[in-house]
């Protein structure tokens, strides 16, 4: 296909360390590429204007059909008072993603009971309405915004009236990887999460796992074990974390495919209901089972409980079914590859691609 012009790419800075963001930004920039002349600019998540940002001006020439922003509201509105008047009327798409007001308000309503931090709260609520008024601002001023989930774009319609752009949904791609053939030992069922170690992480992830899922299983019959994989960010509750005997750390492993291997389920009870969860696409697409709230798999059309994950709306109902799962290994293989196909037929790569192009290119 012919160049038609050239196309200003605002990246975050540590973006192909950054897992969420990386495999997207990389394979969206390989259809920006068949089109048009990609220029990228890296920026961080400062909302402050930096050398980066201005730089943009300097790119810009009359051969510039838009400018995509991939992931931060901060790094949108950072670009935008940077560029200069004149070319403002430069088509805008953003690649939001997840909607930043949505998942704080979601964190703070769904851990208000448990978090003890009464500084820790208030700042938690601060940036909440800091992120309503930054993207209603950025959805007043740029053409189209992308979200991948129907849960945050419906959010989104309802909380912000008078927006000029046209949002759009795109469902999240995955890599299908090596699909797992382990066979389940009800006598020695390894539990796995991988999240960084922090305190935001402790009252999402670890706290109702630590210690009210994995105790409760344990009553049953002692033999659940968890292998947690994330970066130690916080000592302190690493230690509140680690000092559980059926609990495994380490801070990285070499690939997935490793840690994938080595896990019968993985636990993604993270109590925030907006976007899609990268963690179950990425399981799913080893063929590992995910456990969840109900809420975490909303995202997830067609997807149903005992036929793609194991859900509940609480800990106990999670448990009730998460051992009727591991009673019958029938069920478990047939879950495992239900989830496999899903991902293979909602989430490939090749669709997900090509709906993003049509709306860069106004099809």
């Amino acid at each position: 296909m012919a160049i038609i012009g050239n196309v200003i790419a605002i990246i975050p800075n540590d973006y192909t360390i950054v897992g969420g963001i990386r495999i997207p930004v990389e394979k969206y920039l390989e259809s920006l590429a068949e089109v048009f002349e990609v220029k990228k600019i890296l920026m961080d998540y400062k909302i402050t204007p930096s050398k980066e940002s201005k730089k943009i001006n300097e790119l810009i020439d009359h051969n510039t059909k838009l400018i995509v922003v991939f992931s931060g509201v901060n790094q949108a509105i950072k670009m935008f008072f940077s560029l200069k008047k004149q070319y403002r009327n430069i088509r805008k798409v953003i690649y939001l993603a997840d909607s930043p007001f949505l998942f704080l308000k979601s964190v703070v309503l769904e851990n208000f009971q448990d978090i003890r931090k009464p500084v820790f709260l208030l700042s938690l609520i601060i940036k909440t309405y800091f992120n309503y008024f930054k993207e209603n601002f950025v959805l007043k001023r740029f053409n189209d915004a992308i979200y991948i989930s129907s849960v945050d774009k419906s959010f989104v319609l309802k909380k912000y009236r008078k927006i000029k752009a046209s949002l759009w949904l795109i469902g999240h791609g995955s890599n299908l990887y090596n699909y797992q053939t382990k066979t389940l030992n009800p006598l020695q069922v390894k539990l796995g999460i991988l999240a960084p170690i922090n305190l935001l992480n402790y009252y999402m992830i670890f706290k109702p796992v630590i210690f009210s899922l994995l105790p409760l299983l344990n009553s049953y019959a002692n033999n659940f074990n968890l292998l947690i994989v994330g970066k130690i960010q916080s000592n302190f509750i690493y230690k509140k974390i680690i000092c559980n005997p059926n609990i495994v750390h380490k801070e990285y492993v070499d690939n997935l495919d490793h840690f994938y291997s080595s896990i019968d389920a993985s636990l993604t009870l993270i109590r925030k209901r907006n976007g899609v969860l990268n963690r179950i696409l990425e399981s799913w697409s080893h063929g590992v089972i995910t456990i969840g709230f109900f809420y975490n798999f909303e995202a997830f059309k067609g997807a149903k409980n005992f036929e793609g994950f194991i859900g509940g709306s609480n800990i106990k109902e999670i448990v009730k079914n998460y051992l009727t799962l591991f009673q019958n290994r029938e069920l478990y293989e047939k879950l495992k590859l239900n989830c496999f196909n899903y991902v293979r037929k909602n989430h490939n790569w090749s669709l997900i691609k090509s709906e993003f192009m049509k709306i860069i290119l106004n099809e």
